[in-house]
């Protein structure tokens, strides 16, 4: 097949050298031949070359595009009349030119300035609810699972912006979590990022509710990201691939099964592999679930997602290794949160079971194994190598 030439206009992409069609039923016809082509690539036994050139006798490469906001952290303008290449003869991030990833601080800063404005409205008699979620979701942190939501995205290809719905949706689960970790019959912390926990200000119930608020919140903004983009079936599935990625990740096979086996270990006898589990689920599920979203909704390649894959294992294996020896060497007032907590409550951590010594060696070399992943990623990788690096010498 001779390599076929793209043009994006205007929202929606010609084949080059060709003008539009103004035939209503000509643009039916496509729309038609476009639904084909969508179903035929979710068979995994047909590559996309094939879906291509077997939808019908014309290749299909019109597709609808939602238009995309401009980026506004950095001043970058959105490219129009860009030149893509089919799928066979795309480029990789490691070979792409001028690679222009933004520095941790603006997608900290265009995750914040954009966080609530997914949230659903509230009505008038559940107004604690909103002040109680809030509360919570507004109280600083890290913000580590969006801006690599939105990395991931954009070292893929895709645009941050675009991914912005998704990056607040991680965030809402992960703060409901930990609003919910700190619970009476959980953790029962006084102290979440310097500020008295949820249930110390609003009470247990209440609290509660703010947790299962913004746990179905962030489904409701990923569910009307998708509807509002039901008319574009590439567009659709890169949501709601992206979408399951972070469902899974939060899920009974994710965050809240190593919740669960967290709290089964301070009555059980512990184990390698109780707190490999452990680990594996409780935090770095969630932080799969984030690079994995962003590598979707920027419609990565199979070996860029198999590289970033191994990348998100080591570096939220390594996170939560560091948030072990945090709790016994930690300050308080850094860290924002109550020490000594894992010793009190009989938890199972690295540090309980193989000593300071050892938890700083795993930390190291978590953190190399990280770095190695992104080894044939050249310039694309360096927003990545970078965090992981800073993450392993956190205070807090």
């Amino acid at each position: 097949m001779s390599e076929q030439m793209m043009i994006e206009t205007d929202g929606r992409e010609e084949t080059a050298g060709k003008k539009p069609e103004k035939d209503g039923g000509r643009f039916e016809t496509a729309y038609q031949k476009l639904k084909e082509l969508a179903d035929r690539m979710q068979d995994p036994s047909t590559g996309l070359e094939e879906s291509i050139i077997t939808t019908g006798s014309v290749p299909i490469f019109f597709m609808m595009r939602s238009s995309r906001s401009k980026r506004t952290a950095s001043g970058r303008k959105k490219q129009t009349g860009r030149i893509r290449k089919a799928e066979n003869s795309r480029k990789g991030p490691a070979q792409e030119e001028g690679n222009d990833m933004r520095t941790f601080e603006e997608y900290l800063a265009l995750t914040e300035q954009h966080l609530t404005d997914p949230m659903p409205a509230i009505g008038a008699y559940a107004e604690t609810l909103e002040e109680s979620m809030k509360y919570s979701l507004l109280s600083g942190g890290k913000r580590i699972r969006p801006v690599m939501l939105l990395a991931a995205a954009e070292m893929a290809g895709g645009t941050a912006e675009e991914a912005l719905p998704y990056a607040s949706a991680i965030e809402f689960i992960h703060t409901y979590s930990l609003i919910h970790d700190d619970l009476p019959a959980m953790d029962d912390d006084a102290l979440r990022r310097g500020r008295p926990t949820n249930h110390m200000v609003y009470g247990a119930g209440m609290a509660t509710l703010a947790g299962d608020g913004l746990l179905s919140a962030a489904f409701e903004i990923m569910l009307g990201d998708m509807i509002a983009h039901q008319q574009d079936p590439e567009a659709l599935r890169r949501r709601v691939r992206a979408a399951d990625a972070i469902a899974r990740g939060a899920g009974v096979r994710g965050m809240v099964a190593g919740q669960t086996a967290d709290l089964a270990s301070e009555s059980e006898r512990p184990s390698a592999p109780l707190l490999t589990f452990i680990h594996e689920n409780k935090t770095a599920a969630m932080i799969i679930g984030a690079i994995r979203a962003g590598l979707f909704l920027g419609d990565a390649e199979e070996a860029l997602q198999n590289d970033m894959e191994r990348y998100a294992y080591d570096l939220g294996m390594a996170f939560q290794v560091a948030d072990d020896i945090l709790d016994v060497v930690g300050d308080e007032k850094t860290l924002g949160k109550s020490v000594g907590q894992d010793a009190q409550n009989d938890k199972l951590t690295w540090v309980s079971m193989y000593g300071m010594e050892a938890s700083r060696s795993r930390l190291h070399e978590l953190t190399e194994d990280a770095v190695s992943a992104l080894e044939k990623w050249g310039s694309s990788g360096d927003f990545f190598r970078i965090l992981v690096r800073k993450l392993e010498k956190r205070t807090k």
